[in-house]
């Protein structure tokens, strides 16, 4: 053979290439655009996390693989953490400000706990996602939550609306709500806070989402209760499901946590608005399995979509 002709074939093969490249990628952007290949239905778990204090890094990290291990039993493709869930490591009889604590935990809890999560979810082969904690970014400190993928993939949301006491202790505001793929569809996840805001359910109408994910801590009845009422409007203007995971528990008289694992539906032809809702504030894993097939034709076969509209206005 010729050096001529093995110039052309070698031409030949890489134009093939190429192109192969060039569909595997339509491909894939299809796919995630329209999620025409999505999973039928996901089952998540959503935890009802006890905040107890002075928890060392070690029992910490036992507490976080004890309730993935119990998700992972009960099938769950999908574990959600709560808001400021390294708060559980306080020290109860800390001279310190709230200010230190919160950058002594971005600066020394952090980096290892964002490790241990993405460990946790290669063993256990689970998405993990919440769980929020102050992470230091260049010289601004955010309470960011995470989206941890088996492969390692990591997705951080910035809590967008912030606490009086977060604003406080020198927390910066993240400025978007957060969207990411999966094999299941389209997530949302936010913050606490964050979900008692209509005008982030009108960023959020410019996806598709089929789930959108919120990690809470309430102190007290009216806050819980300010977040589940405020899901269930997202919910119903974003026609996807809701799942909330809240801390529990009473540290102290002066620190308590109130809130209980929901799981609500959009107001769509045959759905009923609530699918799961925990009546214990004790700790505990809650695990839904979400009809996402059922979900994509009632959303393509109603007249009656908010974020629809909202998009088109």
């Amino acid at each position: 053979m010729t050096n001529s002709s093995i110039n052309v074939i070698n031409k030949k093969m890489t134009l093939y290439f190429q192109r192969l490249f060039v569909i595997v990628v339509l491909i894939s952007n299809f796919w995630l655009v329209n999620d025409v290949f999505a999973a039928a239905e996901i089952t998540i778990a959503s935890v009802q996390f006890p905040i107890e204090g002075n928890q060392s890094k070690k029992q910490f990290f036992n507490k976080l693989e004890n309730y993935i291990q119990s998700a992972v039993a009960q099938k769950a493709d999908l574990i959600l953490f709560p808001e400021w869930i390294t708060l559980d490591t306080w020290s109860l009889d800390s001279k310190k400000s709230d200010k230190e604590i919160v950058l002594e935990i971005a600066n020394s809890l952090t980096p290892e706990y964002m490790s241990v999560l993405k460990k946790l979810s290669q063993k256990y082969r689970i998405l993990i996602a919440g769980g929020s904690t102050a992470k230091k970014i260049g010289t601004n400190v955010y309470n960011s939550a995470f989206v941890v993928y088996p492969n390692g993939k990591l997705i951080e949301h910035k809590k967008v609306y912030l606490t009086d006491w977060e604003i406080k202790n020198g927390i910066s505001p993240g400025s978007q709500p957060t969207v990411f793929d999966t094999k299941w569809g389209k997530f949302a996840i936010l913050i606490c806070y964050d979900v008692e805001f209509p005008d982030i359910s009108v960023d959020l109408s410019k996806y598709e989402i089929d789930v959108l994910l919120v990690s809470s801590m309430t102190e007290s009845k009216n806050g819980k209760m300010r977040v589940r009422w405020t899901s269930q409007s997202r919910a119903v203007e974003l026609t996807s499901y809701v799942v909330i995971s809240p801390t529990v528990g009473e540290v102290s008289k002066a620190w308590k946590h109130f809130g209980s694992a929901v799981f609500l539906e959009p107001q769509l032809p045959g759905f009923t608005g609530i699918l799961k809702e925990e009546a214990s504030e004790k700790p505990k894993v809650v695990v839904q399995k979400l009809d996402l097939e059922k979900l994509r034709k009632s959303k393509k076969s109603s007249t009656w979509r908010p974020a629809k509209q909202i998009r088109k206005r």
